[in-house]
This record gives structure tokens, C-alpha cells and sequence, in this order.
């Protein structure tokens, strides 16, 4: 891999140490950053606080008052925060303090910053054992490519750009990710074979946490083949 490319890599999440969490609790207190969370498969239903406190000593970042407790304490949730173009992701748990009658949680763990949306992309290699699936209504299409923003495939299936596609499966070395909704962006008509057109997907909405994980997948798999 070129050092370009690691740069690439190391640049689009970040994991963030002690130190840097501790700067970022004192960041959206300071600036009144609104913060997102949400349970696993829930995106839909976020809640969003405003951070009232952060107490160092103990990691605790408090989320304000509110009269009514949130669904989502002693849960394990996602968090997200954005400030400045630069984005903090994580996944922790929800507290609540009935002394405080408010809600809190734990800057601790594994939290992830993302200053740019720089993609990297994976061609499916046979050969290598490299090997992409796209699944449109549980029927299997060969993928070609295949990055966090979107994937590109060969299909049957009459589609136009600008086409809305609701929950496609797509799976690379048997994993499976769920992308809840697609747009397609543009067809190949030229590119085709056997009765079928090269078609290219925009990931339209992604959760944060399958984004990551297909991200983590791809620079794994890119260095694997510059390994060999």
C-alpha cells in the first residue's frame, strides 16, 4: 500500500485515546453540541441532548434535564456528534441519575472521529478469494465493487437512475450488511454482459455502525492483497 493510501485509511476514523475524549467532553459542553444517540437498528428513532457537563475524573458526560426518563437507559448505544465537520462516533450506555434528574453517560471505550468522507474501494477479485453479492429482494446479483457510499453490480432487473431500492443486502466474504436505502446513480450501458447492465448504487442511508464496519472490511481486505 502506498503511504498515500495509509494515510487514507488511518485519516477517515480515527480512534480517539483517553486523552482525546476527555478534550472532546469538554468540547460539547463548551459549544453546546447537540448529541445523537440511538440502540442498535434504531436510527430512526434517535433522541437527541444537549451536554449540560462533563466531569473529567469520572468520564461523565451529563445530557441535561428532562422530565421524562429516555427508553434507552441501561442500554448499549450509539452516539454520535458533530462539530465543525469533524465527527465523533462511539458506542456506550445511557445512564440516569435520580439525584440529579438527568441523564448521563461514559466517554470510554471505543470512540471514532471522521474529519472527511474520503472512500475506499474494493474490487471483487475470484481469484483472491474476494468475492461481492448484492441481494435486491432475496435474488443474488454479482457485485463488482464496493465501498461505504455505495456498490456497483451486474443485473437483470429494468432500473433507472434516479430509482429508490429499499433494503439491499450486500456481502462481502459472507458478511452480510443491511443498507436500508439505495439510489441508483448510474447505469453502464456499455459495460454489460449476458443479458445483464452494470448498475451503480449510492448508499442513501447508511447506519453509522454498518458504515464503519464496511469500512473496517474494505481496509482489511486492501491489506490483505498488499500483503501477498
Amino acid at each position: 500500500m502506498s503511504n498515500n493510501q495509509s494515510a487514507t485509511t488511518q485519516f477517515h476514523f480515527n480512534k480517539l485515546g483517553e486523552d482525546d475524549l476527555k478534550e472532546w467532553g469538554k468540547i460539547l459542553v463548551l459549544n453546546q453540541v447537540e448529541v445523537k444517540i440511538w440502540s442498535k437498528g434504531n436510527e430512526d428513532n434517535a433522541q437527541f441532548f444537549s451536554p449540560t457537563k462533563y466531569q473529567s475524573a469520572k468520564k461523565s458526560l451529563w445530557l441535561g434535564f428532562k422530565s421524562e426518563k429516555s427508553d434507552l437507559i441501561d442500554a448499549e448505544i450509539y452516539l454520535q456528534a458533530e462539530r465543525e465537520g469533524v465527527h465523533l462516533f462511539g458506542q456506550t450506555k445511557l445512564l440516569y441519575s435520580e439525584k440529579e434528574k438527568s441523564h448521563y453517560l461514559i466517554l470510554e471505550g471505543d470512540f471514532y472521529k471522521s474529519q472527511q468522507r474520503i472512500q475506499l474501494r474494493i474490487k471483487s477479485m475470484p481469484e483472491r478469494g474476494i468475492t461481492i453479492k448484492v441481494l435486491i429482494e432475496d435474488k443474488e446479483y454479482e457485485g463488482i465493487d464496493l465501498s461505504f457510499g455505495g456498490a456497483s453490480f451486474f443485473t437483470d432487473q429494468k432500473l433507472e437512475v434516479g430509482q429508490n431500492i429499499n433494503e439491499i443486502k450486500v456481502v462481502i466474504e459472507n458478511e452480510s450488511f443491511l443498507i436500508p436505502r439505495t439510489t441508483v446513480v448510474k447505469i453502464f450501458d456499455d459495460e454489460g454482459r449476458e443479458g445483464q447492465k452494470k448498475v451503480a448504487l449510492n448508499f442513501v442511508k447508511i447506519p453509522h455502525d454498518t458504515e464503519i464496519k464496511i469500512t473496517k472490511k474494505v481496509e482489511a481486505l486492501k491489506k490483505k492483497i498488499n500483503e501477498k
